[in-house]
């Protein structure tokens, strides 16, 4: 049952006012469309009303049928885009602002488009999800596979040679390696990128000496994170808030999956981000959002309030304004 104060605390969320000149973004595995828990489409639409986020990163979106049950339930003024697939559309946006159309990109990994903030600033925003395969902390975690940092790295990226669409680095370097991605690239000072999604993988931000004892004894630079961070300067914005992990980790896996029959435990670890590049933006606030009640772990999870497997991500960006440009005016 939720207490008075959490409902409260809801409640404060969903209908506060966000300043003029900031941007609430989120992003959110909704595993399989909520098809996990009971009731789990309405479910996702309170969660998403309940962050009060005006951009959402979506994850696991099963089809065109589900996308738009949320965005209609959700109500004017939201929009929404997802790739198009008619198996499964998996990565989507929903915005309370415009988005342009026209714009759309897709991969079989993310979803990208422009939105339209106000007349005085467009962002793009991509949603993305890379494979779950030869996922990092079971080799890491896993005693009897006596892993390399060599192995951790073979295991992300593959052989760069021949084209793995089970590498999360290559598929990684296959969004960042499309037309739209590099002609956004070029103008991210002018129209701030935020790249948003559930990476299934660790950052090197965390996997650090003083993180070590978290992390199966490992410190790691993950190829994944390392690339947009040291080479495409994108910004981490829970790690930009919080830049000691040990004070505020962020798992966002799992609070669902707390066992694994091979390793005898689950690792727990971070791995959706909001990531942005541009001056314009600041993440001056974020948090990790599970809900307001209680979390059952797997078998006891049907009748859970929070309809994923991961934890959703929420940053508060504050858009530093320039002459001639009002936000929300």
């Amino acid at each position: 049952m939720r207490s008075s104060s959490l409902l409260l605390l809801a409640a404060t969320l969903m209908l506060l006012a966000l300043p003029a000149n900031s941007l609430r973004v989120a992003s959110f595995n909704v595993w399989r469309s909520g098809s996990s828990v009971h009731d789990g489409l309405n479910k996702i639409v309170r969660h998403i009303q309940w962050m009060n986020a005006d951009i959402v990163a979506l994850q696991e979106i099963m089809s065109s049928s589900d996308l738009l049950f949320i965005t209609e339930n959700l109500g004017p003024p939201w929009q929404s885009v997802g790739r198009i697939d008619p198996d499964y559309i998996d990565s989507a946006i929903i915005s309370r602002f415009p988005i342009d159309y026209l714009s759309a990109m897709q991969t079989p990994y993310a979803v990208g488009a422009t939105i339209q903030i106000d007349r005085g600033l467009n962002i793009t925003f991509y949603s993305v999800h890379l494979t779950w395969h030869y996922y990092g902390p079971y080799l890491a975690c896993d005693p009897n596979a006596r892993a390399s940092q060599a192995e951790l790295n073979e295991a992300e990226m593959g052989d760069l040679s021949v084209r793995d669409p089970t590498r999360r680095y290559q598929n990684l370097l296959e969004i960042v390696g499309t037309e739209h991605f590099r002609t956004t690239f070029r103008m991210a000072e002018i129209q701030p990128i935020i790249f948003a999604g559930d990476f299934n993988a660790p950052s090197h931000l965390d996997w650090t000496s003083e993180m070590s004892g978290a992390n199966c004894g490992w410190t790691h630079n993950w190829p994944v994170s390392e690339f947009m961070d040291k080479s495409l300067g994108f910004i981490d914005s829970f790690r930009h808030v919080y830049p000691q992990p040990s004070s505020y980790w962020g798992v966002t896996w799992s609070p669902v999956t707390a066992e694994n029959k091979e390793l005898g435990f689950e690792p727990q670890d971070r791995i959706d981000y909001i990531l942005y590049k541009s001056s314009k933006l600041e993440a001056v606030q974020a948090f990790v959002y599970s809900g307001y009640e209680y979390v059952n772990k797997i078998p006891n999870h049907y009748n859970n309030d929070w309809p994923s497997d991961h934890s959703a991500v929420v940053t508060h960006f504050n858009i530093r304004q320039f002459p001639g440009s009002p936000y929300r005016s």
